[in-house]
């Protein structure tokens, strides 16, 4: 999910393969293949959330992605357990590394259907008082968020908790983002896409109040949609596999914005052909289910998926056949990551006998145009690490999956 009219101009980085292993002391260490070194963390300071698989059809989106239920698009998204307040209420809050905000519903909007945080019910409710306004899509999509803000203590769980966090508390709700499944979100992203200046969000508040001693979180989701976790302080160590690490790119301020990598091309195993042309910046983002590339390159991929040409006439959405064995390779900076078709192949269509893409194509834009969200995400273990300079290190969940070495 991304915020409404904010665009960067981004830098390009490089990858490189880290592995991650456990000891007996629970200590991590990390070796790269270019000899670089990642700082260990306390795994007994790391906090592990379940996530909660909600299906629906993706209204709250960062563009206009075609998610018609027609199209067999409904989109999964995931929410973990946040209490705030003293004693805590609990909310389902959304995960979303596509925006930074913290909101929850109050008794404020009268026609809100979700949980309401009731302020008059805390010892602990301190009340600031600025309106805000978070505006999700495009121009047009009528997807609003009128809030005020103010701070409260957060409960991660019973002997975990950060006080004095800054939250929004939503007072009018559009109807395009309601019934949305969530109570709220929980934003992921960096400092710089907050509604308000100098907001200090959830994940370094972790840190400043000591609750947790490494600047990351990890998250897995299940590859049948039925849920997965999210570990904060670092990433869940009973997971032993091969990483992928890639800088984040900043803007043109140089600070950072989104989880922007560079991507250079999906291209054809074992040949130096690309599918559709190159790809550049994409965004990883827990808060969108699809994949959303380039049109160019969204017809290339239907087109070798299919064995013939394939253009964009469902609005964005393919066909593609079902039992496909092709594998499709993304080069990120140099580093070779295979992809099997299956990550690009959706629910079966009963009017072609094919079956939907879980790619989408994106309109022109001068922002971003690669989307990798939760489709993709489900078969790889992704930890989201703030260290300076910022970097997100992926590995396969799924023994299909595999990573492979540097171009020649």
């Amino acid at each position: 999910m991304v915020l409404l009219g904010v665009s960067c101009l981004l830098l390009s980085t490089c990858c490189i393969l880290i592995s991650a292993q456990k000891n007996g002391t629970g200590t991590e260490h990390r070796t790269t293949h270019r000899g670089v070194s990642r700082a260990a963390f306390d795994e007994s300071k790391a906090i592990r959330f379940p996530l909660t698989a909600h299906k629906r059809i993706d209204r709250l989106r960062s563009r206009q992605i075609p998610l018609d239920p027609a199209f067999g698009n409904a989109g999964v998204e995931y929410t973990l357990p946040i209490g705030l307040g003293t004693p805590p209420q609990y909310f389902n809050l959304l995960l979303d590394t596509g925006s930074s905000d913290l909101w929850v519903v109050g008794t404020g909007c009268v026609t809100c259907k979700e949980s309401k945080f009731d302020e008059t019910k805390s010892s602990t409710f301190e009340y600031e008082g600025q309106d805000s306004i978070i505006s999700y899509g495009n121009q047009n999509s009528g997807e609003h968020v009128l809030m005020k803000t103010a701070y409260e203590t957060m409960t991660f769980s019973p002997n975990t908790t950060v006080t004095h966090q800054r939250f929004d508390l939503a007072y009018i709700v559009t109807e395009q983002v309601q019934g949305s499944g969530f109570d709220g979100i929980f934003g992921a992203a960096f400092p710089k896409l907050a509604d308000l200046p100098n907001t200090v969000m959830p994940t370094q508040n972790l840190i400043d109040q000591n609750v947790t001693t490494n600047p990351s979180f990890g998250v897995e989701l299940n590859v049948n949609d039925d849920g997965g976790e999210v570990f904060f302080g670092g990433f869940n160590m009973e997971y032993n596999g091969e990483f992928m690490m890639s800088p984040i790119q900043a803007t043109n301020s140089g600070d950072y914005a989104f989880w922007v990598i560079n991507v250079d091309s999906l291209m054809v195993p074992g040949t130096q052909e690309t599918i559709g042309g190159p790809l550049g910046p994409a965004m990883i983002d827990t808060g969108t289910h699809n994949i959303m590339l380039p049109t160019a390159v969204a017809e290339s991929l239907a087109s070798y998926l299919a064995d013939e040409e394939v253009t964009d006439q469902y609005g964005g959405t393919f066909f593609v056949p079902c039992n496909n064995q092709k594998t499709v390779v993304m080069s990120f900076n140099g580093n070779l990551l295979e992809i099997p078709a299956r990550v690009f192949v959706g629910q079966p269509s009963p009017m072609t006998g094919w079956c939907y893409s879980t790619f989408t194509s994106s309109p022109p834009s001068e922002g971003v145009q690669t989307i990798l969200g939760n489709v993709f995400l489900k078969y790889y273990y992704t930890v989201f690490d703030y260290s300076n300079p910022p970097s997100i290190y992926f590995a396969p969940t799924h023994q299909e999956i595999g990573i492979g070495g540097n171009k020649q």
